[in-house]
C-alpha cells in the first residue's frame, strides 16, 4: 500500500474551547512553556493572574517576550478537560500557544498524515486548522542596517509565517537598483517568522537600508509544515536590532560567525583595536554591566555605531548651513588684537592650527573682527575664547526656547536605565551660513580668521543648536530621550527597551553624522549626573561636585560675594525646605546700594545653608498619573509649601504601604507690606502663591489635595469672607479643582516653615489587607461581606489536627482550604476558583465530614446527648444527619453541615461551573436543601449570593432602576431657564440636513426648533446667538447634556459673554434634561406623520409642527406655550375673521395685559408644581432609593461595552468619595484613580 504523504496545507493550530471560549491555539513543540495574549485572556472568565518569578523569555531568534503573570486555564478537547498553567504576555503574535508542558502532560501526538492531534494515546483527537493558499508574502526589514563598502552582511528578514522548511525567496529588484546592492535568490527555512538572507555591497560607499524596506517575496514550496499566518503585524515590540540578525559578520575583517556570542568574542580578541584609539574601546563603556548576556548585547549595539566615536573625521553634520547672526544694516565692527603673554600666544597658535586642520575655521578678509581671550577653566587649564560682546550687542535675538532644566529632569519619571551622550564640540559640528561667516571673524597677532562652523560665544548659538537637536531627534524627544544643547540623555524602563531606544538614537545621530565625546559618554547606567543633578529611579538630588563647591565657598567679604553665594545655593533651593526663611538675612545683599555688614546673624544663615545642602532631600520625579498633595504654612518671616505625591514601598507585613514623598519644596520671604498681614491672610497667601505661582504646572487641569494646619481656611473655601484681599485670592483659586483638608500641627511635618518631612511615619498610613487584586479581569476582586454565620463564630473544640486534609477522588477539587479553624472559614472569598472544565463533586468523604462535625461545638453537643434528640440520626461513619419532612410525607436524611464547611458548599453549589453556575437565591437554596442541613441556611445562602462579586458585576437587575425622582423647582417666569438638545442624525432631507435643534422654555414649555446640517458646537452657538438671543432675549440659565457640542470653548465663551449660566447634566442621565427629552418624544412622531414616505422633506414640516405644538394646551401648565410666551391666544390660518376690539386707552390696555400675565403665570406655576408632584409620586412608587456612604466600595455600570451581551454589566470596584445629592455621587477607582460622576441607578453596592 502506498504511504500517504503529509498534507502541505495544514498548520499545527487547533480550534478548541479555552475556558468555554473557542480559541485558535498554536501547538508548538519548540516552546518550553505555554503562553496566551493578554487581549485573548480578557475575553475569558478566569482565575486571578498570579505573579511569577519569570519576567521574560527568549525566542529562537534572540528576541524577548515579557511576561505579566501566570494563570490557570482549562483547554477542552472534545470531552476531555485539560488544565494548564499559562503565562500571560502582550508580545505574542498569535492568540494562544501551547508548549511542551501541555504536550507532555497530555501525551500529545501531532500526525500530519491524518492532519489531527491525538491526546493520551488516541483517547480523543482534534483536527488541525487548514491553511488556505496564499499569494506570495513580503519579506521586510525590521530595523535599519548599514553595509560598509565591499562587505556582505547576513540579515534576518521578517515574514508573516511561523515556520516552514523550504520556501523560495525572490529579491526586490527595485531595492537592488536604487541602493546598488546584490540580493540573491534563495531557498529559505523560516523559523519564528524570520529567514536569513545575504546582501552584498560592492561599491565604495556605505549603504543604509531603512527598516520596513521590502526585501523580496516569499513563495510557498512543496513542503509546508508548522505554518501560522499572522494577519496583523505588531511593531511596538520589535526585537533589539543588531543582536543576532544583522551582526553575524565582522564589519572590519568580514569574518562570518554563526551566532552573536562568537562575534562578540571575536571583537574582544581580534578587532576591538580597530574601533577607536588606544584605551578607547567599547569594552570599557560596558564593563560595569554585571550580567554577561546584557553586557554582550550592549557591546554589540554600541559597536554597530563605531563611527560615532571617530575623532579623525573633520566633516560636519549633514544639515543645511545655519543662520545665527542677524545684524540688520549695522556696519561692521572691528577690534584690534589684545596684548598677550608668550605662553598665551602659543596656546592661541596651537588652537588656531588645530581648528584650521579640522576645517572649523578659514583665513579671512572680513571687515569684522573680534578679539581672542584666554580664560581659565575650573580645573585651571586654559580655554580659547573669543570676545563677541560687541557683535552680540547688535545681533537680533533668536527667541527659540531652551528647555527648562526641571522640565527635562522630571520627564525621566519611571525610568531605571539611563545613557548619557555628549557631542564632541557640538557647536563646531554645525555648518554656518556662508553670508554670516565673515561676521564671526576673530583677530590674533598672526592674522584674521573666520568660522565655517557655529562658534561658541554668540548670542544665538544655544538657540540655533537647540533647534537643530530638536529637529534631528524629532519624535524621539520626550518619549525616548531629552536633549539640552549638546547633552543627550536616553532613558528607559527596562534593559531590553533601552537596547531599542539606544539603537534608535544612535541611528539618528549617525545618519546626521554627529560625533560623540568618548570620555563623556556613559551607557546603561542606573545613576547618572545630568545638568548639575544626580538622577536615578529613586529621584534626583544635587550633584556632588556642585555641593562641594558650595561647601568650599569662603565667608563673603562683600555684598557681591554674598550675592554670588545665594545664587549658587538658590539653584538647588527646591531641595532645601525652609530655604526662604534660612536665607532671609542674606537677601538684603542682593539689593543695590546696601552697605555690607556681616554679623552673627548672617554667619548663622550662611552656615545653615551649607549644612542644608550637605544633606538635601532626594526629590522624586513627578508622575502625572498620580494625584498631587500640597502642604502649606506661613510664619512672620516667610511662606512655604511642599509638593507631594503618594508612593508605595515594600514592607514585611503588608504588600504595599502608601507614603508621601516630596516632588519639590518652595518658599519665599515676606515683603515688607506682607509682614503686616493677619494670620489668616498669610495662610491664604501661602495657598494662593503655592498653587498659582510655584506648582501650577504640576496641578493645572487635574484634581489635587491641599492640606493646611489652619482650620479656619476650611470654612473659608465654602463661604465669602469680608476681606477684599482674601476674596481676590479666592477668586483665582476657584479655577483649580482642589480638595482642602485640615491636618493637625503634630501630623503636619511641613509646619514651622517645612522644617521636616514625614517620610518615616508609616503608622499614619491606611492599611487595608482585605483587597485582593485581580488584574486579569475588568475589575479587582474585593473581599466583600464575607459570609460568617452565627454558627461559624462559635468556639470550636480544640483539636490536635487543626488542618484536616480531605480525601480527593478523581475529578474532585478543593476550592478553598478546609481548615477547621474559624479564621479560615471566615475569610473565604466568594469568587469562583474552579475552572470551567473541572467537575466539582464534594469536598469531603464521610471520614472528613465526621472530623469536622466533631470539631463543631453545636454538632458535638448534639452527638454526645443521650439519648439522641428526635429527628437526628448517626450512621456507621459517625456522621450526624438531620431528618426532615418533605412534601407528600417523605422523610429524608440530610448531612448536618458544620460551620467550617459551609463556605465551601456555598461556593460549590453557586460559584462552580457544573454544580452552581451562579444561579439565584431560591434556585441555589432548593439545590442545597435536599443535600445538607444547617441552621439559618436560607439566610446564609442569601448573604453569600448577595456578596458574590461575579453576580453583582454581570447580572441584570429585574427591578426598577434605583433612585427617586429629583424634581427641579420650576422657574418663576418665562425665559428664565431653558433646556437645549440635538435630535439626530435623522434621514437626510433634500437640502442635506440631518439634525435639528430643540430648545425649550421650562416655564411656558415654549419650543424653538431649527433644522441644521451637523451637530457641531459652531452650529449650536450660531443657533443660540441668532435664533434665540437676538430673537427672544437672553435667559438666565441653559441646561444641556455633556455632548462635545455643548462643552466646547466656543459654546462656553458665548454663554460667558452673555452672562448666561450653563448647567450640564450628569453623564448617562437623560432624566436630568427630562423635559427637553419629553418634548422630543412628542415632536418626532408628529414630524414623521407629516413627512413623505422617503422622509426627505421633514425639514419643511419642522416649523409647522413646532408652531402647532406651541399653540396647543400643555398638560403641565393648563395653558398653551404660545399664550404664556406672548400673552395672547394664537390664531391659526384656518380661523374665521373676528371683530377685533381696538383699545382706545393704551394705559388701560397695558394694565389689563399686566394683570392677565400675572394671573396666567401664577396659574401655570401652580399647575407645574402639581404636575411635578404627581409625576414624582408615580415614578417613586415601588422604587428603592439607596444611600451610599463615603468610603463604601461599589460597582458602576459599564457604559463602554454595554451593547455586548457577554461583557460585564458593572465594573469596578470604585470608592465613593463624595455625595453631591441624594441621587448623584462622585466615585474613584480603587487602583487607577479614575473618577466619575454617577447616579444611583448606575451604582451597584458590593454588600
Amino acid at each position: 500500500m502506498k504511504k500517504k504523504k503529509p498534507s502541505p496545507l495544514c498548520s499545527s493550530s487547533i480550534e478548541v474551547p479555552v475556558n468555554n471560549i473557542i480559541t485558535k491555539v498554536l501547538v508548538d513543540t519548540g516552546a518550553a512553556i505555554s503562553l496566551i495574549h493578554e487581549t485573548t485572556l480578557q475575553n475569558m472568565k478566569h482565575k486571578p493572574i498570579d505573579a511569577c518569578s519569570l519576567k521574560e523569555v527568549h525566542t529562537a531568534n534572540s528576541g524577548f517576550i515579557s511576561l505579566i503573570g501566570l494563570v490557570h486555564l482549562n483547554v477542552q478537547v472534545n470531552h476531555l478537560n485539560t488544565g494548564v498553567d499559562v503565562y500571560v504576555t502582550r508580545d505574542l503574535v498569535c492568540p494562544m500557544l501551547l508548549g511542551r508542558d501541555w504536550i507532555q502532560m497530555n501525551h500529545v501526538n501531532i500526525n500530519f498524515y491524518t492532519n489531527r492531534i491525538y491526546l493520551h494515546g488516541g483517547i480523543t483527537s482534534v483536527p488541525l486548522v487548514p491553511i488556505p493558499r496564499h499569494e506570495p508574502l513580503i519579506m521586510s526589514l525590521q530595523h535599519t542596517i548599514t553595509i560598509p563598502p565591499f562587505h556582505e552582511k547576513f540579515i534576518s528578514g521578517y515574514v508573516p509565517i511561523k515556520s516552514s522548511n523550504d520556501v523560495l525567496f525572490t529579491p526586490n529588484l527595485a531595492l537592488q537598483h536604487t541602493k546598488l546592492v546584490l540580493v540573491p535568490h534563495a531557498i529559505l527555512h523560516i523559523r519564528d517568522y524570520h529567514g536569513i538572507i545575504s546582501i552584498r555591497n560592492d561599491t565604495h560607499r556605505s549603504k543604509t537600508i531603512p527598516r520596513h524596506t521590502s526585501l523580496g517575496l516569499i513563495s510557498q514550496s512543496t513542503e509546508q509544515l508548522n505554518i501560522n499566518i499572522i494577519h496583523k503585524q505588531t511593531t511596538n515590540n520589535r526585537n533589539p536590532p543588531s543582536i543576532s540578525s544583522s551582526l553575524v559578520s565582522c564589519t572590519h575583517c568580514a569574518s562570518q560567525f554563526c551566532n552573536e556570542q562568537e562575534l562578540y568574542q571575536h571583537f574582544l580578541i581580534c578587532c576591538n583595536k580597530h574601533l577607536l584609539c588606544e584605551n578607547k574601546t567599547v569594552d570599557a563603556l560596558v564593563k560595569h554591566i554585571k550580567d554577561p548576556t546584557q553586557r554582550m548585547k550592549a557591546y554589540l549595539i554600541i559597536h554597530q555605531y563605531e563611527q560615532l566615536f571617530d575623532d579623525s573625521c573633520v566633516k560636519g553634520i549633514n544639515c543645511s548651513p545655519q543662520s545665527a547672526i542677524n545684524t540688520g544694516d549695522h556696519p561692521p565692527l572691528a577690534t584690534n588684537p589684545r596684548r598677550i603673554s608668550t605662553l598665551n600666544r602659543q596656546i592661541i597658535n596651537d588652537e588656531v592650527k588645530k581648528m584650521l586642520n579640522s576645517g572649523i575655521i578659514s583665513p579671512s578678509t572680513s571687515p569684522w573682527a573680534s578679539p581672542v581671550v584666554i580664560v581659565k577653566k575650573h580645573d585651571g587649564s586654559p580655554r580659547f575664547c573669543i570676545d563677541y560682546r560687541k557683535l552680540n550687542s547688535i545681533t537680533q535675538k533668536d527667541i527659540y526656547p531652551l528647555p527648562r532644566i526641571d522640565d527635562v529632569i522630571e520627564r525621566l519619571n519611571g525610568s531605571h536605565i539611563f545613557s548619557k551622550i555628549d557631542l564632541r564640540s557640538g557647536y563646531f559640528q554645525v555648518p554656518l551660513d556662508n553670508e554670516e561667516r565673515n561676521k564671526t571673524a576673530f583677530i590674533t597677532h598672526d592674522g584674521l580668521w573666520h568660522f565655517n562652523r557655529l562658534p561658541q560665544g554668540l548670542k544665538n548659538s544655544p538657540s540655533v543648536f537647540q533647534r537643530l537637536m530638536n529637529n534631528t531627534l524629532g519624535s524621539l524627544r520626550w518619549d525616548v530621550c531629552l536633549a539640552y544643547l549638546d547633552d543627550v540623555v536616553i532613558y528607559s524602563r527596562s534593559f531590553n527597551q533601552h537596547l531599542i531606544d539606544l539603537d534608535n538614537i544612535c541611528h539618528v545621530l549617525h545618519e546626521s553624522n554627529f560625533k560623540l565625546n568618548y570620555n563623556k559618554c556613559s551607557f546603561f547606567q542606573q545613576k547618572i549626573s545630568f545638568l548639575g543633578h544626580k538622577i536615578s529611579a529613586a529621584g534626583w538630588s544635587p550633584n556632588d561636585d556642585n555641593v562641594r563647591a558650595i561647601l568650599q565657598f569662603p565667608v563673603p567679604k562683600s555684598s557681591k560675594a554674598a550675592h554670588s553665594f545665594l545664587q549658587m545655593v538658590g539653584f538647588y533651593r527646591k531641595f532645601i525646605p525652609r530655604f526662604a526663611q534660612i536665607s532671609s538675612s542674606l537677601n538684603k545683599f542682593t539689593r543695590k546700594g546696601f552697605s555690607f555688614i556681616w554679623t552673627e546673624t548672617e554667619e548663622t544663615s550662611f552656615n545653615h545653608l551649607k549644612d542644608a545642602i550637605t544633606s538635601p532631600a532626594v526629590l522624586i520625579l513627578p508622575d502625572p498619573t498620580k494625584p498631587y498633595t500640597i502642604r502649606t504654612d506661613a510664619s512672620r518671616v516667610g511662606i512655604g509649601a511642599v509638593l507631594l505625591q503618594q508612593q508605595t514601598r515594600d514592607d514585611e507585613d503588608v504588600s504595599t504601604i502608601p507614603v508621601y514623598k516630596p516632588v519639590a519644596f518652595a518658599s519665599r520671604s515676606l515683603k515688607p507690606a506682607e509682614k503686616r498681614y493677619s494670620t489668616i491672610e498669610l495662610e491664604t497667601l501661602a495657598i494662593w502663591w503655592s498653587v498659582t505661582k510655584k506648582f501650577r504646572t504640576y496641578i493645572e487641569g487635574q484634581q489635587f489635595t491641599l492640606e493646611t494646619d489652619h482650620k479656619p481656611l476650611l470654612s473659608l473655601m465654602k463661604k465669602s469672607y469680608n476681606n477684599a484681599r482674601i476674596e481676590r485670592w479666592m477668586t483665582t483659586l476657584q479655577e483649580y479643582d482642589m480638595i482642602v483638608k485640615h491636618i493637625s500641627g503634630k501630623d503636619n511635618t511641613t509646619a514651622d516653615a517645612l522644617s521636616r518631612y514625614p517620610v518615616d511615619t508609616p503608622e499614619t498610613y491606611y492599611h487595608d489587607t482585605s483587597r485582593v487584586m485581580n488584574s486579569s479581569t475588568q475589575t479587582e476582586n474585593v473581599i466583600i461581606n464575607v459570609v460568617t454565620t452565627r454558627s461559624m463564630k462559635k468556639q470550636h473544640l480544640p483539636s490536635s489536627d487543626t488542618h484536616v486534609q480531605p480525601t480527593i477522588t478523581p475529578f474532585q477539587s478543593i476550592t478553598s482550604s478546609t481548615s477547621s479553624t474559624s479564621s479560615t472559614s471566615s475569610t473565604t472569598t466568594t469568587t469562583s476558583t474552579a475552572s470551567p472544565g473541572q467537575v466539582i463533586s464534594t469536598f469531603f468523604d464521610n471520614d472528613t465530614l465526621s472530623k469536622h462535625q466533631n470539631q463543631d461545638f453545636q454538632i458535638h453537643k448534639i452527638k454526645n446527648t443521650c439519648p439522641l434528640p428526635v429527628n437526628y440520626v448517626i450512621d456507621d461513619y459517625n456522621v450526624l444527619y438531620k431528618v426532615v419532612n418533605r412534601k407528600f410525607g417523605q422523610h429524608i436524611n440530610l448531612r448536618y453541615l458544620p460551620a467550617s464547611l459551609i463556605s465551601n458548599v456555598l461556593s460549590t453549589y453557586h460559584n462552580s461551573t457544573f454544580n452552581g453556575a451562579h444561579f439565584g437565591i431560591k434556585r441555589t437554596f432548593y439545590k442545597i436543601r435536599d443535600r445538607f442541613y444547617w441552621p439559618n441556611m436560607y439566610k446564609d445562602i442569601e448573604k453569600h449570593i448577595l456578596s458574590c462579586f461575579n453576580c453583582r458585576q454581570n447580572k441584570t437587575s429585574r427591578r426598577k432602576p434605583d433612585g427617586h425622582l429629583q424634581s427641579i423647582e420650576p422657574p418663576r417666569g418665562v425665559w428664565e431657564r431653558l433646556a437645549m438638545d440635538y435630535v439626530g442624525p435623522v434621514p437626510q432631507s433634500k437640502s442635506g440636513k440631518k439634525y435639528f435643534i430643540v430648545l425649550t422654555d421650562l416655564f411656558s414649555k415654549f419650543v424653538v426648533t431649527k433644522a441644521v446640517y451637523d451637530n457641531t458646537s459652531t452650529t449650536a452657538a450660531q443657533f443660540l446667538l441668532y435664533d434665540v438671543f437676538m430673537t427672544y432675549g437672553t435667559p438666565l440659565e441653559i441646561i444641556t447634556d455633556n455632548g462635545r457640542h455643548f462643552t466646547s470653548s466656543l459654546y462656553k465663551s458665548l454663554l460667558q459673554l452673555t452672562n448666561c449660566c450653563h448647567v450640564k447634566t450628569t453623564p448617562y442621565n437623560p432624566q436630568a434634561n427630562g423635559q427637553c427629552e419629553r418634548h422630543n418624544a412628542t415632536l418626532v412622531p408628529n414630524l414623521v406623520a407629516l413627512s413623505n414616505n422617503s422622509r426627505s422633506n421633514w425639514d419643511e414640516k419642522l416649523l409647522p409642527t413646532t408652531f402647532n405644538y406651541n399653540a396647543t394646551q400643555h398638560a403641565s401648565t393648563g395653558c398653551t406655550p404660545f399664550e404664556l410666551m406672548f400673552a395672547r391666544t394664537p390664531r391659526f390660518l384656518a380661523d374665521l375673521p373676528s371683530n377685533l376690539i381696538i383699545p382706545t386707552d393704551v394705559q388701560h390696555y397695558q394694565d389689563a395685559m399686566t394683570q392677565f400675565i400675572e394671573h396666567v403665570k401664577i396659574a401655570a406655576r401652580h399647575n407645574n408644581l402639581k404636575h411635578q408632584h404627581i409625576s414624582k409620586a408615580r415614578y417613586d412608587r415601588n422604587r428603592s432609593n439607596p444611600q451610599y456612604l463615603v468610603g463604601q466600595h461599589v460597582l458602576i455600570r459599564n457604559r463602554v461595552s454595554s451593547s455586548n451581551k457577554f461583557s460585564s454589566k458593572f465594573i469596578g470596584p470604585y470608592i465613593v468619595i463624595n455625595k453631591l445629592n441624594d441621587k448623584t455621587y462622585t466615585v474613584q477607582h480603587s487602583t487607577t484613580d479614575h473618577r466619575a460622576q454617577v447616579t444611583v441607578k448606575d451604582i451597584r453596592s458590593l454588600n
